[in-house]
C-alpha cells in the first residue's frame, strides 16, 4: 500500500514538472517575440552629412552678387537631401548665427565648427576640426577661441593657430561637450606622418581626408584589424560645391549626441594598438 502511494506521488511530481516545462517554453517564446519587436524599433537609419562647408567672405567665391548666401545654402542642402552640415567658421561665427536662425524652418542640422591649427608631437600644421552642438552660437566659438589663446589678428585667416597642446585643446573641447576630427590629414607629408600618433596615442578613429581611396588603403595596411571612418567632405567655398562630396552614417536617431558617439575617440588607456 505504501509503495502504491509512493508511486502515485512520483507520477504527480512528473506531471507537475511537465506543466512547468511547458509554461517556461511559452514564456521563452513570448520573450523572443518581444526581442524581435524591440530590434525592429532600434534599427538604424542612414543620414547624409557634409561636415566641411566654409563660410563666405566678401572676397571669396561664395560672394555672388545679389544672392543671399545663407538661405541659398539651406535650400541647396534640402535639394541635395543633406541632413547634417558642418560650417567651419573663419569669421568669429557671425555667419553661423544667420544659418541657425534659418534652419528652424528646414529639416537640417547645422553644426558650428572651427579649424584649429596646432603641433602634435613633433609635427607642425596639424588641423583639428572642432564641432559643437547645433544650438551653440558665435558666442560659444569666441569663448572657445579665447581659451585656446588665439590671437585676434588670426581671424579671417585659413586656420586658427594655437600654441596649446593637443591634450589641452581636447580637454577644453570636452568642457564644451564638443568632438574633434583631424581634417585634411593627407594633404601634406607632415600631416600624414602625424596620423600614426593621432591613432595610436590619442585614439582617433574618424579622419577627414582629401584623397580617400589612397588614404583608406594606407589605414588598412597599417591597422588591418581596426575600423576607421575615413571621410571626404566637400570643403566647399563656392555655393555649387556644397554637398558635392558627402558621406552617409547610420544612427538610431539624428541628434548631436548620436553624431558625437559615432565620431568618438577610443578612451586613452583602452587602445588595442601599440606605439612602435
Amino acid at each position: 500500500m505504501a509503495r502504491k502511494k509512493l508511486s502515485e506521488q512520483i507520477e504527480k511530481v512528473k506531471d507537475s514538472n511537465k506543466i512547468e516545462a511547458k509554461s517556461s517554453l511559452k514564456i521563452s517564446k513570448i520573450d523572443t517575440s518581444k526581442k524581435l519587436s524591440s530590434d525592429k524599433k532600434t534599427s538604424k537609419k542612414s543620414y547624409k552629412i557634409d561636415l566641411r562647408i566654409l563660410p563666405p567672405s566678401n572676397l571669396g567665391p561664395f560672394a555672388i552678387s545679389g544672392l543671399a548666401i545663407a538661405p541659398a545654402i539651406i535650400k541647396l542642402c534640402k535639394v541635395k537631401k543633406i541632413d547634417v552640415i558642418g560650417i567651419v567658421d573663419r569669421f568669429q561665427g557671425d555667419f553661423i548665427d544667420k544659418l541657425q536662425k534659418l534652419s528652424y524652418d528646414y529639416p537640417i542640422t547645422i553644426l558650428p565648427a572651427l579649424d584649429i591649427q596646432l603641433k602634435v608631437d613633433k609635427y607642425e600644421d596639424i588641423i583639428l576640426t572642432c564641432f559643437f552642438e547645433s544650438t551653440e552660437t558665435s558666442d560659444t566659438l569666441k569663448d572657445f577661441l579665447n581659451l585656446l589663446e588665439v590671437d585676434n589678428d588670426c581671424y579671417a585667416k585659413e586656420y586658427y593657430p594655437t600654441k596649446l597642446t593637443l591634450d589641452e585643446v581636447l580637454e577644453h573641447l570636452d568642457a564644451f561637450n564638443g568632438f574633434a576630427i583631424p581634417s585634411r590629414c593627407d594633404k601634406t607629408p607632415n600631416r600624414k606622418c602625424a596620423i600614426r600618433v593621432l591613432v595610436e596615442r590619442y585614439g582617433f578613429r574618424t579622419f577627414e581626408v582629401a584623397y580617400q581611396d589612397d588614404t583608406k588603403a594606407m589605414f588598412k595596411k597599417l591597422w588591418p584589424k581596426e575600423h576607421f571612418n575615413i571621410f571626404s567632405f566637400s570643403n566647399a567655398n563656392a555655393l555649387a560645391q556644397v554637398g558635392n562630396r558627402a558621406e552617409k552614417i547610420k544612427l538610431n536617431e539624428l541628434n548631436f549626441s548620436g553624431i558625437k558617439e559615432f565620431m568618438t575617440r577610443m578612451p586613452l588607456g583602452s587602445n588595442t594598438l601599440n606605439m612602435q
